[in-house]
């Protein structure tokens, strides 16, 4: 992955890869499984890394699941980047 090993904080999120799949109801709709955030642009090596991590580990229950992957759109990185909606989950719970 990128040399850059410090924490990054939401606010130096730039970039991202979804991971996703089509709905089965609606195959122009895209079902997002997974966001992972970087604050530089994510290189192939990052791609092959996160696609082995999602395959591999039980922690994201992906496994046997035919997803793709794909840069996180500026909506998406909106969207994954806005704190209320933990506060809204965390209201909820």
């Amino acid at each position: 992955m990128n040399s850059d090993s410090k924490q990054l904080t939401i606010d130096d999120v730039k970039y991202g890869i979804v991971a996703y799949v089509h709905d089965d109801e609606n195959p122009n709709q895209l079902v997002i499984l997974h966001f992972c955030g970087y604050g530089e642009k994510p290189t192939e090596e990052d791609y092959n890394a996160l696609r082995d991590e999602l395959q591999d580990s039980e922690d994201f229950g992906l496994q046997g699941i035919d997803f793709e992957l794909a840069e996180a759109t500026e909506d998406m990185l909106t969207y994954f980047k806005d704190t209320s909606r933990f506060e809204e989950e965390n209201n909820e719970q």
